[in-house]
């Protein structure tokens, strides 16, 4: 394939915007879940890191069988599954009353992580020209790095002195569904 082939497809954009907005809403959650842990639900040093390290594990559980998930299914019950199960994380967040309660909840979020997460991924590649796959996971990781980067702006902006967790996590919920 020449290297003039059109990588920038309304569809390629569509999946970069996408990853954009729901990586902001996991950025959103890197400054404020720690802080709700903490104020709201009472836990130390040892519950926080437990909280923020729930996440990873649910999505190491899940990401040995994601690609698979993709090849069979398709990339689009990745992305559509693991942003609504994200989603679903995140809006379940205020309901938890201990941090015992939040685990599980972040557990979820990590399992939808590793869904989109794969799915997208795979889609860019799938949807640039052989020739151009370099320069369109270049643009990926722009939208990942860049939502990771800007979210937590947005969630410390969101929370303010309000301390409005409620009000973050219906943000964050709206953004990985989007």
């Amino acid at each position: 394939m020449p290297s003039d082939a059109r990588l920038l497809t309304p569809r390629f954009l569509l999946v970069v915007a996408v990853g954009l907005a729901y990586f902001m809403s996991l950025g959103m959650l890197l400054p404020v879940v720690p802080q709700f842990v903490e104020d709201e639900l009472g836990g130390g040093s040892v519950a926080v890191g437990v909280a923020v390290g729930a996440f990873a594990v649910g999505a190491v559980l899940l990401r040995p069988f994601a690609g698979r998930i993709g090849d069979r299914w398709g990339r689009r019950v990745l992305i559509i599954g693991g942003a609504v199960t994200v989603g679903i994380a995140a809006g379940l967040y205020h309901l938890a009353p201990t941090v015992v309660a939040f685990i599980p909840a972040r557990v979820l979020g990590g399992i939808g992580e590793a869904a989109f997460f794969v799915g997208a991924g795979t889609m860019v590649t799938d949807l640039a020209p052989e020739s151009r796959r370099g320069e369109a996971i270049s643009y990926w990781s722009v939208a990942v790095y860049g939502g990771l980067a800007f979210g937590p702006f947005l969630g410390e902006a969101i929370l303010g002195k309000s301390h409005n967790y409620e009000l973050v996590w219906n943000v964050a919920a709206a953004l990985a569904i989007g």
